[in-house]
């Protein structure tokens, strides 16, 4: 340090200068040796948001038993989604006497691929062929037996088109509008006309009149869905 100050002096034979130069540069090493807020690796110090004081939720606090966290509220909270689909199910399992399990039910309806319907389709019409032969799941299920025991054909029928209409008219991803297929929209519609006219529970029919018209509607064939509606609705009562 006293080599730099003989230097300045030396240098700069101007003294008033020599004294700002001289303030300057021991002002430096005066200066708190503070990291830059850049890029770095890590930080010691935390960066973000506080939106509630801590020391409002103390734990020793006699109330603290009372407050909520997120979580509580998330296991509190339904989805309309998933209040339709509970829905759907109770109502399909009080349309079978309750002699199914929910599970089941659900299983076979949402999470069943259509390989797994067609061939339960092809068991329940071919006598050589066992439950087995639509797979593990399928055979082990309540409601898959009930429906193979019974024949009952018109519901599986229907199981088959549903899952086959669910790529257009089920989201899989909230913020996706992907392109529809409208051909094969409106060929679904043809068939699933075709399939009402031939079925005879009423209920089942309501369900086709459901499908066929809620396809029309994505389609965004407005007058053809009205049409539809006005031709459907008066043959299910």
């Amino acid at each position: 340090m006293k080599q730099f100050a003989n230097f300045l002096v030396k240098s700069v034979p101007n003294k008033g200068l020599l004294k700002t130069i001289t303030v300057l540069v021991f002002s430096i090493f005066l200066l708190p040796q503070q990291p830059a807020k850049g890029c770095g690796i890590a930080y010691d110090e935390y960066f973000g948001y506080s939106f509630i004081h801590p020391d409002i939720l103390r734990l020793d606090d006699g109330f603290a038993p009372y407050f909520l966290d997120i979580g509580e509220i998330y296991d509190e909270f339904i989805s309309p989604k998933e209040t339709q689909t509970l829905n759907n199910v109770k109502e399909w399992r009080e349309r079978f006497c309750n002699r199914v399990s929910a599970t089941d039910i659900h299983y076979v309806i949402y999470k069943a691929p259509i390989k797994q319907l067609i061939d339960l389709k092809q068991v329940m019409i071919a006598d050589k062929l066992k439950l087995s032969y639509a797979g593990r799941k399928m055979s082990t299920n309540s409601f898959s037996k009930y429906l193979y025991r019974h024949k009952c054909y018109e519901t599986v029928d229907y199981l088959i088109f549903a899952k086959s209409c669910e790529p257009h008219a089920v989201a899989s991803k909230m913020w996706e509008d992907g392109e529809k297929d409208i051909p094969a929209m409106l060929k679904l519609i043809k068939k699933g006309k075709k399939q009402f006219l031939e079925t005879k529970s009423y209920y089942f029919r309501l369900r086709y009149a459901y499908q066929i018209i809620r396809l029309a509607h994505y389609a965004k064939k407005y007058d053809l869905t009205l049409e539809l509606y006005d031709y459907l609705m008066p043959k299910i009562d």
